[in-house]
């Protein structure tokens, strides 16, 4: 009779117990696909930004200059001289100002560009911009993003012209 009443409390227990482990999984995917959908509504939310971005020395081949410092350490250097960014009225400010009064982020220039490279170092990304296919600049330039796995994670305003890869 015991072992009857053990049997069946433990059958009991473990019945609750992978109860309980289901819907804690199930909460757990209730919560990520909220989390997904905030995510998207979020992207939804997000109006393009009309902006324009001025370089000071369009041949981007000036000494290594640094305009912008995040809070990590990580930052972001010009070859192009001082880097500009000009709002949909014609406003002018420093990309460092713009930075951080959060008018733009490094992605929403990104989105104007196109991927000519990519490495396999973490995710570091060449980003190109020709003047003649977009509308974000009157010059040329190429962004250089570091997400170099253990070491660089700066970003670089250089030339088109330029065949250094400088993420190392």
């Amino acid at each position: 009779m015991k072992n009857k009443r053990l049997i069946i409390l433990s059958v009991l227990a473990i019945f609750f117990a992978s109860f309980l482990f289901a819907l804690s999984l199930l909460e757990k995917d209730i919560n990520l696909k909220l989390d997904i959908e905030k995510k998207e509504e979020k992207k939804e939310e997000v109006i393009k930004k009309d902006f324009k971005i001025e370089l000071e020395k369009s041949k981007c081949n000036t000494k290594w200059k640094t305009i912008y410092e995040y809070g990590d350490g990580k930052k972001i250097k010009s070859k192009c001289g001082e880097v500009y960014y000009i709002d949909e009225n014609s406003n002018k400010i420093t990309l460092k100002e713009a930075l951080d009064k959060e008018y733009i982020i490094i992605k929403d220039i990104t989105d104007n560009m196109e991927v000519i490279w990519g490495t396999f170092d973490g995710g570091s990304t060449l980003y190109g911009y020709d003047k003649e296919t977009s509308t974000i600049s009157e010059n040329s330039f190429n962004l250089e993003i570091c997400r170099a796995i253990s070491g660089n994670k700066n970003i670089f305003f250089i030339s088109t012209k330029d065949k250094e890869y400088y993420c190392n």
